[in-house]
């Protein structure tokens, strides 16, 4: 399942995705969006059924977006019991497991998704995300690299994978990941997250070629918050200037 197999239709409320939460540093959280699709199992547009499911469907989202998070899982419950064909619901209903802490009763919705999406990248990306945070390292970065395959162009897959490589800190991983963070930057030359995490890496293998690169590169991002931005920056170039001292 991919999002270009979505209904493009500005009516369709079966378009929206969940919001996944990744750690980024000193940004808060990046948003990934499981696009809802139009299965064959789901009620007729227009119909009471689907008015109710899609009702439960967008209130669990944006209490999911604000911190609700009960009132998330209740919705996203509904959603589930109405039209359990649907993957997106029972992803989303796993990530507000995740996000309350209760990684355990996550993992029963998670794997639901899956089997109904097992090729959908985002849904794949939230499953490794799981198995991490459940101390399950090994199958989290099988799945990261899953998602990285059903989706080569994406970002938040590779991002993704090259965090986790990064916290191995090993010689091995960090090449790996530092090719990964390179191809990123290639493509998102701007991206502030990106740029960061290369920099941090760059400053562990005493890399100051790209650490200053990353440095220089950052004057260009996406609007942040300008104190994490500015702590940021002094810890990369106070890592620049350790190894200017060693050269």
């Amino acid at each position: 399942m991919s999002s270009s197999d979505a209904s493009h239709s500005p009516r369709s409320p079966l378009r929206t995705g969940l919001i996944a939460a990744v750690a980024v540093l000193v940004i808060a959280a990046v948003a990934a969006v499981v696009v809802l699709m139009r299965r064959s199992g789901l009620p007729a547009p227009g119909s009471d059924a689907y008015e109710q499911t899609t009702r439960a469907f967008y209130h669990g989202l944006a209490a999911l977006e604000v911190g609700l998070l009960d009132d998330a899982r209740q919705q996203f419950t509904s959603a589930t019991m109405r039209v359990p064909d649907e993957p997106a619901s029972w992803a989303n209903l796993g990530l507000t497991d995740l996000r309350l802490g209760e990684l355990d009763q996550a993992v029963q919705p998670i794997e639901r998704a899956l089997a109904l999406a097992p090729k959908n990248p985002d849904i794949v990306l939230l499953a490794g995300r799981m198995e991490i945070a459940r101390g399950r390292l090994d199958e989290g970065l099988v799945r990261l690299r899953q998602a990285v395959m059903l989706e080569p162009r994406g970002l938040r897959a590779h991002f993704a994978l090259a965090e986790e490589l990064t916290r191995l800190s090993t010689n091995e991983a960090d090449v790996e990941a530092q090719g990964l963070l390179d191809e990123l930057v290639k493509r998102a030359p701007t991206n502030l997250a990106v740029l960061i995490e290369r920099a941090r890496l760059a400053a562990r293998r005493k890399d100051a070629a790209r650490l200053r690169e990353s440095i220089d590169n950052g004057g260009t991002e996406l609007p942040v918050d300008e104190k994490r931005l500015t702590r940021a920056r002094r810890a990369v170039e106070k890592a620049m200037a350790i190894l200017d001292e060693r050269d």
